[in-house]
């Protein structure tokens, strides 16, 4: 049997830096994962974007130096796929770094995995979650399957039906959107289905898609745009959406030549697309657990919310949730330990943890309607939530005209500044472990901590 004070499901980039932010404050943490080595991990890019918010919190704790390292800085941002981009300025924004950063995934995960190793995050590898039970109000109890390499397997056929107990105070799950700890509470995944799907891919691309050596390219085209943002060299991430091929099952295995013939379309030229590292389709559905929290059970990242992949808006709102979410664990736990001497208030813990649930969950559902929105310019209306999401990713229908894209300028200047403001605002830290040392930590939190001092 293993025990921890935060089992954590998920070591991804969201997984990681929770991991990492409790165990600044002594927590100890458990994190489990699929995949049955720490050098067992995804090489493919996934998630490409770190935003100027989320490299601003990563630089409160010493990360960011080895992120700009192996990144490229795109100092421009879309929004809808338009092709007049804004410039992320750090005083408009109130960032200290104005730019976003094209990093793959897998290079944020080794960069954060160091960082927990360092910190002495334990990391037990290979080990599915199966179920759970909270058996009383201070334990959650979990069982894991253990997942065998296929060398294993081959010798010991029943080997991947081993089970692992693990007793913990917390469970939080940062098992993507598919995850296993939220159908295992029983938490709906409400919102809209894929309403169409797009293309994505990373090829080495010969020719330069901009012209001019820029990292980002967006295009449009009489059927469809496509966004080509620098990687590593030729490497490039290539993201379009077709009207021909929109309606495709985001199952689908996408071939190269459809990539060739989609840049054709839209630059002209196929750029010499050849050798993909990654190809794959992306679908449209927008989703928002219907709570962030069951009882002792809490979820983060893409186990909460599911979004349209454009921005990185999944691992960035990710690593805003477990910024959020790490104080008051960390509270919730120094809480605990002090009912052992009589001095609990538990009604402060519910509080802390439910105003995680409140305020995540509020900022997620404001980006799904910034989102809906996202995909038409803002002629002096704002969409619903409901009609916004029905227009979501009609990307290859914007006007391509300039007088009407300039137009829109400024009210996309506002909405790009109001997101950032919402999602991405970073508060430099103060006492370690204390409620300041993690930020955006929500009003709801601050009262609630600040009541609980009094």
């Amino acid at each position: 049997m293993l025990t921890a004070t935060v089992l954590i499901v998920g070591a991804g980039p969201v997984g990681m830096w929770l991991a990492l932010e409790l165990r600044r404050a002594a927590i100890d943490v458990l994190v489990i994962d699929t995949k049955t080595s720490r050098d067992d991990r995804d090489r493919v890019s996934k998630a490409l974007t770190v935003s100027a918010g989320t490299l601003d919190t990563f630089h409160s704790r010493g990360l960011a130096p080895a992120l700009l390292e192996r990144s490229i800085r795109v100092p421009r941002a879309h929004f809808g796929g338009l092709p007049t981009t804004l410039e992320l300025n750090g005083d408009v924004l109130g960032v200290a770094h104005p730019y976003n950063l094209a990093i793959p995934q897998s290079r944020t995960e080794a960069i954060l995995l160091a960082a927990c190793e360092k910190a002495g995050v334990r990391f037990a590898w290979g080990l599915r979650f199966a179920r759970l039970v909270q058996s009383s109000r201070r334990d959650v109890v979990a069982t894991a399957e253990v997942v065998s390499r296929t060398s294993d397997a081959d010798h010991d056929p029943t080997s991947s039906n081993k089970a692992v107990s693990i007793t913990a105070h917390w469970l939080v799950g940062c098992d993507g959107t598919h995850s296993a700890v939220r159908n295992a509470v029983g938490v709906p995944f409400e919102g809209l289905p894929h309403l169409v799907t797009g293309i994505l891919a990373d090829v080495i691309l010969t020719e330069d898609p901009s012209d001019g050596g820029a990292p980002m390219t967006i295009r449009q085209g009489a059927m469809g745009s496509c966004i080509a943002v620098k990687i590593d060299g030729e490497l490039h991430r290539v993201v379009g959406l077709s009207k021909t091929n929109r309606h495709k099952p985001a199952s689908e295995e996408l071939a190269l030549d459809e990539v060739k013939d989609h840049l054709r379309d839209v630059f002209g030229s196929d750029l010499g697309a050849h050798s993909p590292a990654w190809m794959s389709r992306f679908g449209s559905a927008c989703r928002v657990a219907a709570s962030f929290r069951s009882g002792r059970v809490l979820l983060a990242g893409d186990a909460a919310h599911q979004f349209f992949p454009a921005g990185g808006q999944g691992l960035n709102l990710g690593i805003q949730d477990a910024t959020n979410l790490a104080w008051k664990l960390v509270a919730a736990c120094r809480e605990e330990e002090e009912e052992k001497a009589g001095n609990s208030r538990p009604e402060v813990v519910d509080h802390l943890l439910d105003s995680y649930d409140r305020e995540r969950r509020s900022a997620d559902r404001d980006v799904v309607d910034k989102r809906a929105g996202a995909d038409v310019p803002p002629h002096g209306h704002r969409a619903s939530r409901d009609g916004g999401a029905q227009r979501r990713c009609r990307i290859s229908e914007l006007p391509r005209d300039e007088q009407a894209l300039g137009q829109a300028d400024d009210g996309l200047r506002r909405t790009a500044s109001a997101l950032s403001r919402r999602q991405q605002r970073v508060r430099r830290p103060r006492a370690r472990g204390s409620q300041a040392d993690a930020s955006p930590c929500g009003s709801e939190g601050r009262r609630a901590v600040r009541s609980h001092r009094a």
